[in-house]
This record gives C-alpha cells, sequence and structure tokens, in this order.
C-alpha cells in the first residue's frame, strides 16, 4: 500500500463549460464549472493539499493556452501528479480531442482542441513524479488510455465512459454537477462503508462502478498501469468522522499529527532560513523545552511554524498537536483554554487516559492547572511537539502583572514544562504578540523576536505571488509596506489581480496610501491600507464586502449555523441570501484567492486583523446593521442548548457567546437578565461557578459588559443597581481565578456606588469582599480598615447575616495580625450575632467557622480543647444538606484534618487533608487554594513525607508568586526554610524573606515561627 504525499503533489484542474460554437449537439457544460471548484475544495479539504500546489484552468481559448500554463507544473510534483479533464470528448480522424472553448466539433484538430494522447504524453514524459493520475469526465474517455507508455511509472486511469458511449452531462440526483464528477465528490464526502481505514484510488474507482451502473449510468473505466499496489489518497470519512488533516498519521490509522486547528499560511514562506534555523536549535536541544516566537499582528508567525512543522513531520516519530488561541478573539477579549484542553489531552494521553484522569496528586479534571500539569506529563511520555499559536488573548496586558498568563491552565502547562523539562524530540512552540515574561529568566527557554522581512525576502514573496518588475521597485514597494508579510500578500495579490502584476501600479492607488492609523500601530496600518482599497472597490452591499463585514462579526470562526441564521435575519446580508451553490463556491475561492478568506470544515475564518478591519468598518459606517446583525446572534445562541438551563460547560456554551453578541447589539439588560442571571448562573443559585466552577467561562461573559475595562460597567440600559452587582460578579471571577491585581479597582469601584447609593447592605457585602482580596495580597492595614466599613455599613441595616460576616472579617484581620485576644472576642460577639440569626445553627460555619476554628486551635493548650474544635467540624458536616457549595464542604474538611493533626490522629488527618484539597479544587477557588496546600504540606513535614511536602509547597508557591499574595508567602517562606534545614541546606535566604515580608504586611501571626527559625538557624 502507498500513500500520496499531500505537501509533493500537484494537482490540475482543466474544464471547458462555454463553447463559441455551441449548438444544440455540442452545448455549452454549465456543471463543469462546478465540479472544477468542488473539486478544487475538496482537495484541500479532504486530501490535505495546499492550494497553492492547484492549478484551476476554466474555459480557456485553446490547447496552447492550457499547456502554455501547466508545462512548468508538472515537473513540481515529487511524489503524485493528478490531470482531471472535464468537457467534450470529440473522435474524429481516428483521434480524440478534449475541447476548448474555441473548439469547432466539425474541426477539433484544427480550432484549438486538446489531442488527448498529447496531453497524456507529455505529462507522463514532464512528470517527476512516482504516481501520476488521470481523470476524465467525457464522451468517450476511455479513448485517452489507449496505448499509453507509462515510461516505468505508476500511471492510473479513470474514466467517466467506455470509448463508444458517451457521459451522462448531468446528475439525476444535482444538476449541478455532471454524473460522474457527482458520485465522485459523493464518495469523497461520505466515505464507502466496509471500505477500511482509507479511501485508495481502487476502492473508489470500484465504488463508483457499481454505483453509476446500479444507476444505469455509464460504466468508469478504470486503468493501471505499472505494479497493482493499492494508492491511498486520504481517510476514509465514513470510518474517520473527526476532522483530519490527510498524510497524518500512519497506515493503522493511528492519528500522530493535528494541526487542524492552527491557521493557515495565506503564502508561502519566504525567506527565514535564519528563524527556521534557530526552531531547529531549540527542537535539537535536549535542555530547550520552550520556544516563544514574538512578534506584531501579519509579521508571519504563524506562516514560520508552518513552514516548520511541514519540513518535520514526514520524518518524526512524534505526536504533533497545534491550537490557535488567537483565532477565538483580540488582545482585549476574555477567553479560556477550556476547548485547548479537551482537544488536546484525550490526543496525546488516548480516552483511556482521559476518562481515568482525577489524580495526578489529588488533580480533579475540572482544576486548569490540574489540566496544565496532566499534559505536561503526557509529554513527557513520548516525543512530542505541542504548538500554542497565538496565546496573547491569555495574557494580561503588560501593564497589569506584566503580562503575566492569566489563564491558570496555560500558565500551569509552561510552568510544569519549564521545571521538569521534556523528552528528547520535543518542544512546545508558543507564539504571541507579547513576550511570555514567566520563562525570560529560564534556561530551558528560547525567545525568537520576529522582525519584518528584509528587502530580499520581501521581493521573492511578492514575485512568487506573481507581481512582476524591477528589482529596485519590488524593493521600494517592499519598504513602503514596511516589509509586512500580511500587507505585502495582500498587496501581491491584488496587483495581480487588478493590474496584471505590475508593481508599478500600486502608486496609482491613493486609497493605499491612506492610514486610518487605528490605535497607533503601524503594524496594522501596512495591512490596512490594501483592505482598505477593497472595502472602497466593493459597495456596501455586493457580496465580498457583505462577507466580510459577517466575519467580522466575530471573535472565531463562523460556523455554518451562525451563517444561516444571519442570512436569514440580518438585514445587510440580504445580497447574500438568494446565492446559490455555484455563486458561493465562485465567491469563496475568490475570496481565498486574494488572500482574504481561509476556509475551514467548520467554519470560515480569516486572519484576525482583517476580521477585525471588517468588523470596524462595518460598525462604524453601519452602526443600526451591526447592533441588528449581533442580535440576530443573540437570539440564535440562545436557541441552540435544548434546555432552557443546561446542565454541562458544553451545553453552556452558546449561552455565553449569547452574552456577548447581546451586549454589542445594546441588549444589556436582556443579555444579563434573560441569558447570564436566569440560565447560566440560575439566579442566587450560582450555578456555573458554586456546581462547575466556571469562573474562566462566566469572566468572558461578564467582560461583555466591560468594553472599557474592569473600572466600570456599561451604563446605558442598565441600572446603577445592576452595575454594581457586575462589578461584585466581575470582582467575584477575577478573585477566584486568582487575578489580584486586576481585583482591587471593580471592587473599590463597586463599594463607591453602593456607598453613593446608600445601598447598605450590598456596600457591607463589598467591603466584605474586599477584606477577602486585601488579606491574602498582604494589605492587612487596608483589610481592617475595610472590615471596620463592612461592620458599620451592616449596622445600617437590620440584616444580621451581614453583621455576622463583617464581623467575622474584622476577627480574621486581627488573627492574622497577632492579635489573637481581640480577634477571639471579635468571633465571640460573631457567633452571638449568628445564634440571633439562625437559632437552629448556633455555632459559626463555613468560612467564618473555618477561620474561628483556626484561631481556637492556635490557642488551644490541651487536649481537650483541640476535642471540642474537633467537635466543631463534625457539627457543620451534621448541618450539610445536598446542594451546599463544594466550597463550604471543602472547609469543613479542612477544618477536621486541622483537629485530627492537632489530636495525633494522623492517619484520619491524611484522608481529611486529600478530601480538604481535592474539595478546594473543585470548587477552583485559586484565592484559598495555597492556604490547603501549604497545611497539607505542614502535615506531610511532620510525617516526614519531605518529598510530598515540596510537592505541595512547589505548587502552593506557583499560585503565590503569580497572585501576588504576600500573606502566604510569609507561610511558604518559613516551611522552606524548616525543609531546608531537615535536609541540611540552607535557610537564610527564607529566612530573611519571611521577616521581610511579615514587617511590609503585619502578618505577625508568624511571629514565633520567624523567632524559632531564627534560633534553629543560629
Amino acid at each position: 500500500m502507498m500513500r500520496i504525499d499531500p505537501e509533493n503533489t500537484q494537482v490540475i484542474l482543466i474544464g471547458a463549460s462555454e463553447f463559441d460554437f455551441a449548438n444544440k449537439h455540442f452545448q455549452n457544460l454549465p456543471n463543469v464549472k462546478t465540479n472544477l471548484l468542488d473539486l478544487n475544495r475538496l482537495f484541500i479539504e479532504m486530501v490535505g493539499i495546499d492550494k497553492s500546489q492547484i492549478c484551476l484552468l476554466l474555459d480557456k481559448d485553446n490547447t496552447n493556452a492550457i499547456t502554455s500554463e501547466i508545462i512548468g507544473i508538472i515537473p513540481n510534483a515529487a511524489n503524485t501528479l493528478i490531470v482531471y479533464y472535464a468537457g467534450h470528448g470529440i473522435y474524429r480522424s481516428l483521434a480524440f480531442f478534449l475541447a476548448t472553448k474555441k473548439t469547432q466539433p466539425q474541426e477539433p484538430e484544427y480550432t484549438g482542441a486538446i489531442p488527448a494522447e498529447n496531453l497524456v504524453n507529455l505529462v507522463i514524459k514532464k512528470a517527476k513524479a512516482k504516481n501520476i493520475i488521470f481523470i476524465f469526465d467525457c464522451c468517450f474517455s476511455a479513448r485517452t488510455k489507449e496505448g499509453v507508455d507509462s515510461m516505468g511509472k505508476q500511471v492510473f486511469f479513470l474514466t467517466a465512459a467506455p470509448s463508444t458511449q458517451a457521459a451522462k452531462d448531468e446528475s439525476p440526483e444535482n444538476a449541478n454537477y455532471t454524473a460522474f464528477t457527482h458520485e465522485l465528490l459523493v464518495i469523497f464526502r461520505q466515505g464507502i462503508e466496509n471500505g477500511g481505514e482509507f479511501l485508495t484510488f481502487q476502492n473508489i474507482a470500484s465504488h463508483l462502478s457499481k454505483q453509476l451502473k446500479d444507476k444505469n449510468l455509464p460504466e468508469p473505466q478504470l486503468s493501471i498501469h505499472g505494479s497493482s499496489v493499492e494508492l491511498v489518497i486520504c481517510k476514509n470519512p465514513f470510518v474517520n468522522s473527526q476532522p483530519d488533516l490527510p498524510g497524518f498519521g500512519n497506515l493503522a490509522g493511528l492519528k500522530t499529527v493535528d494541526i487542524f486547528h492552527l491557521p493557515k499560511p495565506a503564502a508561502k514562506l519566504v525567506g527565514r532560513t535564519e528563524e527556521l534555523a534557530k526552531i531547529d536549535s531549540a527542537f535539537n536541544d535536549l535542555n530547550t523545552h520552550v520556544i516563544g516566537i514574538i512578534a506584531a499582528g501579519g509579521i508571519g508567525k504563524s506562516g514560520l511554524v508552518d513552514a516548520w512543522l511541514q519540513g518535520i513531520k514526514a520524518d518524526y516519530q512524534g505526536l504533533i498537536f497545534g491550537w490557535s488561541f488567537y483565532s477565538q478573539g483580540t488582545h482585549d477579549t476574555q477567553t479560556s483554554s477550556t476547548q485547548f484542553f479537551e482537544a488536546a489531552l484525550p490526543f496525546f494521553g488516548g480516552k483511556e487516559d482521559l476518562l481515568g484522569f482525577g489524580n495526578l496528586v489529588g488533580l480533579p479534571l475540572t482544576d486548569d492547572t490540574a489540566k496544565g500539569r496532566k499534559l505536561a506529563e503526557l509529554l513527557r511520555n513520548q516525543p512530542s511537539i505541542l504548538v500554542l499559536d497565538g496565546v496573547e488573548p491569555l495574557q494580561n496586558s503588560v501593564v497589569v502583572d506584566g503580562g503575566l498568563f492569566k489563564d491558570a491552565g496555560l500558565a500551569a502547562l509552561l510552568r510544569d514544562v519549564e521545571r521538569h523539562g521534556l523528552g528528547a524530540n520535543s518542544l512546545v512552540v508558543v507564539s504571541s504578540r507579547q513576550p511570555l515574561v514567566e520563562l525570560d529568566n529560564s534556561a530551558s527557554y528560547q525567545a525568537l523576536d520576529l522582525r519584518h522581512l528584509l528587502s530580499d525576502d520581501g521581493v521573492e514573496l511578492l514575485q512568487s505571488v506573481g507581481v512582476e518588475g524591477l528589482r529596485s521597485e519590488l524593493a521600494t514597494a517592499v519598504e513602503i509596506y514596511g516589509g509586512h508579510a500580511l500587507a505585502l500578500v495582500l498587496l501581491g495579490n491584488l496587483l495581480v489581480r487588478f493590474f496584471k502584476g505590475d508593481v508599478n501600479q500600486y502608486v496609482k492607488l491613493p486609497s493605499l496610501l491612506k492610514s486610518r492609523h487605528s490605535k497607533g500601530k503601524t503594524e496594522v496600518n501596512h495591512a490596512e491600507r490594501v483592505m482598505q482599497f477593497y472595502s472602497e472597490h466593493w459597495a456596501s452591499d455586493t457580496p465580498e464586502r457583505c462577507f466580510l463585514n459577517l466575519l467580522g462579526l466575530f471573535d472565531r470562526p463562523m460556523g455554518q449555523g451562525e451563517l444561516k441564521a444571519l442570512l436569514d435575519k440580518a438585514e445587510f446580508a440580504k445580497s447574500l441570501a438568494d446565492f446559490n451553490e455555484l455563486d458561493w463556491q465562485a465567491m469563496l475561492i475568490d475570496l481565498q484567492d486574494i488572500g482574504l478568506l481561509l476556509e475551514k470544515d467548520n467554519g470560515y475564518d480569516t486572519h484576525p486583523l482583517i476580521r477585525n478591519y471588517f468588523g470596524e468598518i462595518l460598525k462604524n459606517q453601519n452602526p443600526s446593521a451591526w447592533q441588528q446583525a449581533h442580535l440576530v446572534l443573540f437570539e440564535y445562541f440562545q436557541s441552540v442548548p435544548d434546555k432552557e438551563q443546561p446542565d454541562t460547560l458544553q451545553e453552556l456554551e452558546p449561552l455565553y457567546r449569547a452574552v456577548k453578541h447581546g451586549c454589542l447589539a445594546g441588549e444589556y439588560q436582556k443579555a444579563l437578565d434573560d441569558v447570564y442571571w436566569d440560565r447560566i448562573d440560575r439566579g442566587s443559585e450560582g450555578y456555573s461557578t458554586s456546581k462547575l466552577g466556571a469562573y474562566a467561562q462566566d469572566l468572558t461573559a461578564v467582560a461583555a459588559f466591560f468594553p472599557e475595562g474592569w473600572e466600570q460597567p456599561v451604563s446605558s440600559g442598565l441600572s446603577e443597581a445592576n452595575q454594581g452587582w457586575l462589578l461584585a460578579e466581575a470582582s467575584f471571577c477575577l478573585m477566584s481565578l486568582g487575578r489580584l491585581a486586576e481585583t482591587v479597582k471593580p471592587r473599590r469601584t463597586n463599594l463607591k456606588l453602593r456607598k453613593k447609593l446608600k445601598d447598605w447592605k450590598n456596600a457591607a457585602i463589598t467591603a466584605q469582599n474586599l477584606v477577602d482580596l486585601l488579606l491574602p495580597i498582604g494589605q492587612l492595614t487596608e483589610a481592617k480598615q475595610a472590615s471596620q466599613q463592612a461592620i458599620e455599613f451592616a449596622e445600617r441595616t437590620d440584616d444580621l447575616f451581614g453583621q455576622m460576616g463583617s464581623n467575622s472579617k474584622l476577627a480574621t484581620v486581627l488573627h492574622r495580625q497577632g492579635d489573637k485576644a481581640a480577634a477571639q472576642e471579635q468571633f465571640e460577639l460573631t457567633e452571638k450575632i449568628q445564634r440571633e440569626w439562625e437559632s437552629d445553627y448556633p455555632q459559626l460555619y463555613s468560612l467564618p467557622g473555618n477561620q474561628y476554628c483556626a484561631l481556637l486551635l492556635d490557642m488551644a493548650t490541651d487536649t481537650a480543647a483541640c476535642e471540642k474544635v474537633l467537635e466543631r467540624g463534625r457539627k457543620f458536616f451534621e448541618w450539610r444538606v445536598p446542594g451546599d457549595p463544594l466550597l463550604d464542604i471543602a472547609f469543613d474538611h479542612q477544618t477536621v484534618a486541622r483537629a485530627l493533626f492537632a489530636l495525633n490522629r494522623f492517619e484520619e488527618a491524611t484522608e481529611e487533608f486529600e478530601q480538604a484539597v481535592a474539595g478546594i479544587r473543585d470548587a477552583r477557588q485559586m484565592l484559598f487554594i495555597p492556604v490547603f496546600l501549604l497545611e497539607r504540606a505542614k502535615f506531610h513535614r511532620h510525617q516526614k513525607d519531605l518529598t510530598q511536602c515540596q510537592t505541595d509547597l512547589d505548587e502552593s508557591q506557583e499560585i503565590i508568586d503569580r497572585c501576588g499574595m504576600e500573606l502566604f508567602a510569609v507561610d511558604a517562606a518559613l516551611l522552606r526554610g524548616y525543609v531546608n534545614l531537615d535536609l541540611n541546606k540552607p535557610a537564610q535566604t527564607e529566612y530573611e524573606t519571611a521577616k521581610r515580608l511579615i514587617d511590609k504586611t503585619g502578618y505577625h501571626l508568624r511571629d514565633g515561627e520567624l523567632e524559632e527559625l531564627g534560633k534553629r538557624l543560629v
């Protein structure tokens, strides 16, 4: 069995659909055009052949026009050459001809018809390919294979009809195609039942013959010259239902490469030899595990990575997986790594591994950090290449945390790879518009700053797309367009299309010299100059402009469902609504050819700069149409889930998207009330976060209400009370994800708003939440002030729950400051309020109960005191009811674990600590995870299990550093100091770190531990 190599295959599609001398016996064949357009698409999508390797020749005047175009193409195919013809076949003067546009049927040999024998012999003689496939869809087409000399090559013929029979120019099932090609397309799209893992030339021909014969249509003819070995064309869709790029994977059907989600470059890479060599060097260096390719948009990051992958994948003995995050949105769009991990984990570990995943050091599948660490482990199990394209939507801006990752999953993945490395022949390739600051000082990381194209490379790029002119003229164009790769591709395609490739014509295009100076980014402006030409060339209602405006409505590829909804209801899309299939295919191929469209199996996409440009054009020039289209999408995505209140994250995904489009449509109140509050959050239940831990997903939805940043939500159509609620929700999600630096401003803004509204109940809650934020970042003085404010606001109401919560916050702050007596007095007051509020539950529980028990254990001087704390903890579980929040249950396990530890009941404590950590991970509350890990690490140290102690300590340190949790950094430094001494290692640095942070934060609860560590150092 042989398999064609898509990278080394050329396709020539020849069609004759219109004839100057058409008559009733020699009719025009409009179906031939559809044949060619769909075959062109099929070879790209199903067989994996790049569009630049397909030559489409429709309605050429004569044989010379065809020969002149293909004679230079034929030798380019190193593996396989495919030649297809559809049109009229003419048998005259003992010779067989293929008609062209100028052909007269009575005298084909004198009027430009193609002598079939000459075409076949030319192809076989000139071809370097070891496999040559001829497919002829015309009358009497079997005559093309008569008397062939294969010259030692493997030559395949598949013809639509026997040598004495006419072909059918129309399919009975679909009048847009000829009968033969229609059935061929059906086989490629639907596959062959019981046809095995792959479609081979032989089983395609056999099945095609049977299908047509059963329909009483002319029977296709198969002929093979050379060995009878089967030639694999692509995967069999009947067996392989998931999208895959053919040519990837072995003959057993094992999928070893999946780069389906990576963007396809607009043109082949030119130059960049030095950069490719650097990636090779990183790949071959056992000490380098991550390479970052850093550049502005459109410079060619994706093209560089694609070229490197194409060069390595054929001989690579490992797994290759790629994912593009930038296709999900712009830098200012909130997104997450959820879908990436859903695809990557089973790819690298198999379905069995994914189903069994759940105990990597106690990490559940739902935790983003767990997913990152699990994927890193899987990468180490085998040679692996992982490509993370366009990660900037998952990074903070450089002015927030210096540009650290805000996505916990990717941050954990890269940290784990940095810390534990990868095996041989493995590499993680990351591309972004901004530096990977977490890795900048790592010895296992290399940064590759990608610059604009050099003059010679830019000239070569223009020439590669067909631009002509003196080298100096081409170099001038490159200079004017800044060597910007995307801009040069778009410019080159434009010049070829409108000005016969003459480079000098760009100076006659005044619109190209204008610039909107979008956000001052010149790298964007270079590409925008060319896009501006198209936006002015096409009227606002032309199909091409309309379709690109549709793409501009999204922050990711546009799917078929969304497209249909827009065509049915969007006012500005009316010019597309009546398009037939032929019109669609012609327009899509046209947009692909000029570089403005990337078509995918799962929808339609384009470069983010192009999407953003045409989206902004529609928004600015026709804002009512922009809003009305988003309203269509708002309604569409609400209708997608089968349930009114979906249960899983996958089922909720359309509703998250509905919220965003609703906000863009200006329907803020409906998006908030009808979708986010009722269907996602389920009102006060907080379903998505408390039951699914969907903080990242909720944040993507809430972000739609904050177009100008987290400090202030939109005011249009929303009351100040709604705005306050949104500020609280955004703060809650940000804080739960550990993005503490971003959380301070919306918390303070919300507090001011609540005070302005004299909404004392919610002002107290907001102040309490501010305490929860200020505590871990070590601002204890400010936390004390906020807790006192919370008490003041709560006492202005009759809300006993708010008064209880506010007083518990002050008690906790006093405990952290080391004033245990004052903290105990405050907790006793708090518990008194609790008894007034809920007489059936006379003791503090959940977080206040957990914190009170922590104080009681710190003050305990005998076993009896510890037993009382354990009794409190057990009571918490008696009071639990089904559906209680995961977070509260985790606190209860932690309380019991602490008490059992204090009582030296170590076996029971072990189980409780495990459940506590697992529970806090399930709750996905980043804010509390370090505390739980540090508590368990102390327990492991006491049990002399220093390996597990350091594992928990290391993970907590990662979160502490990333989130700026200076309070917990004290605990980590003290514990690490003790562990170092246990291992006979220096601990002075840890002592000094803890001392400095205690002085800075006022965390005097740890003064005794610091003093003890100092004594041991002496």
